[in-house]
């Protein structure tokens, strides 16, 4: 298909855009690694899901408004788009996505206080009576062991003592 210079001067400023898109979901990309530490393996591996991602994007335009044919401009114009965005906006839009992913945090994180602090009062007021069911459980568990003690030395030597009846009476049978 024969393109006129007016088409390809479009199609160029299109496949550019769709560059200049792609650099900046690549920038979300960057603010989640400056977030979240990844490994090497982990950075390599979602960079090359990102960029088979973008070329799946690229492709699909050109397939549908090129009509399948990959042109010179094209690849030129999707390149130079991303080159675009990161010489131009990426750093703004870095430093307003870290301001943005800043205070969500900051939200979520007063979100989690206000829902548990609740639980932390009722924790606070439930500590009082069971310090004092524990200390009253450690004054009888020592009795108890005590007692338990005994009783099994007890039964120790009512065992033995069985034991030596029951063989008497089975010699004498």
């Amino acid at each position: 298909m024969i393109l006129s210079m007016t088409e390809q001067v479009y199609t160029f400023l299109f496949i550019a855009g769709i560059g200049f898109v792609v650099g900046f979901f690549y920038d979300f990309l960057r603010l989640f690694r400056r977030f979240v530490k990844h490994s090497a393996l982990a950075c390599n591996i979602e960079d090359a899901v990102y960029w088979m991602l973008a070329l799946v994007t690229m492709f699909y335009f050109v397939l549908n408004y090129l009509h399948g044919e990959v042109r010179f401009f094209s690849v030129l114009g999707f390149f130079l788009g991303m080159i675009i965005y990161f010489a131009s906006v990426s750093i703004f839009v870095l430093r307003i996505l870290s301001i943005v992913w800043v205070f969500t945090a900051r939200v979520i994180i007063m979100f989690i206080k206000i829902i548990t602090y609740p639980i932390k009062v009722i924790i606070n007021i439930l500590k009082i009576p069971l310090k004092i069911i524990l200390s009253f459980y450690r004054k009888t568990n020592k009795k108890t062991k005590k007692v338990l003690h005994k009783s099994s030395r007890c039964v120790k030597i009512r065992a033995k003592r069985l034991k030596h009846d029951l063989k008497v009476i089975v010699k004498r049978v």
